[in-house]
């Protein structure tokens, strides 16, 4: 905008507070999707142990790939709402409730893929809750179905911690983004302050030499009167 012949200074655009939302980076939604899914090929490796018949391996297969589905969904954000990725998140929980119950401890590590797709996607209110509430429901179906303390720790930990660091990494990318745009809208005000620093430094000199001029034509005019009025 211009004010007086002076371009003043536009506000800066408001910042994204962080923890409130994911970095919007595809092409690291698309890497973290394809390392992640990597780890689905172990529990598909522990299917033949689990002694299942042909009917248990369908269902635990077809219940991994809905699990790798959603979660590369929800990291790529092909799911758009919000509402949707708590869906998401909760299909997510329950797919690896069920067959942590079905199958015993040590599948309660899938909770993972809950956790860090909610870090990723969800608000932080609703990542802490999903951080700290599937471990423990893991832990509660483990001991309620099984009774065992085998493999359980594992259950618990793994999903709370790599949870915990994909949260962690969100929010270094967050402030990370709110840094870089603060350093760029400096430079856009460092540059539009010099711009206006000009703007008045003409403004003055060409205000200065027009009165100069002014000034020099009444003298010149006043002078002229004088030698016309004398010559008369």
């Amino acid at each position: 905008h211009s004010l007086g012949g002076l371009q003043t200074v536009r506000e800066p655009r408001s910042l994204n507070r962080p923890g409130f939302g994911p970095p919007r980076r595809l092409r690291l939604d698309w890497r973290i999707a394809m390392f992640g899914l990597i780890w689905l090929a172990l529990p598909v490796a522990f299917i033949a142990q689990a002694h299942l018949g042909a009917f248990g391996i369908v269902i635990t297969l077809v219940a991994l790939a809905a699990i790798g589905a959603f979660w590369a969904m929800l990291m790529t954000r092909r799911i758009a709402t919000m509402t949707g990725r708590l869906g998401a998140v909760a299909v997510l929980g329950i797919a690896c409730l069920v067959l942590t119950a079905a199958l015993g401890p040590g599948w309660g590590v899938l909770a993972v893929f809950a956790t860090t797709a909610a870090a990723w996607t969800l608000e932080r209110r609703s990542v802490v809750f999903v951080i700290f509430a599937l471990p423990a429901a893991v832990l509660f179906v483990d001991l309620r179905h099984h009774g065992a303390l085998s493999g359980v720790l594992i259950d618990v930990l793994v999903p709370f911690t790599i949870g915990s660091a994909m949260l962690a990494f969100v929010e270094f990318l967050n402030l990370s983004d709110i840094v870089a745009d603060q350093q760029k809208r400096l430079s856009e005000l460092m540059m539009l302050a010099e711009r206006n620093r000009i703007a008045r430094d003409l403004h003055d000199s060409l205000g200065h030499s027009l009165m100069t001029v002014i000034v020099k034509t009444r003298l010149l005019k006043a002078e002229l009167r004088t030698i016309q009025t004398a010559a008369v």
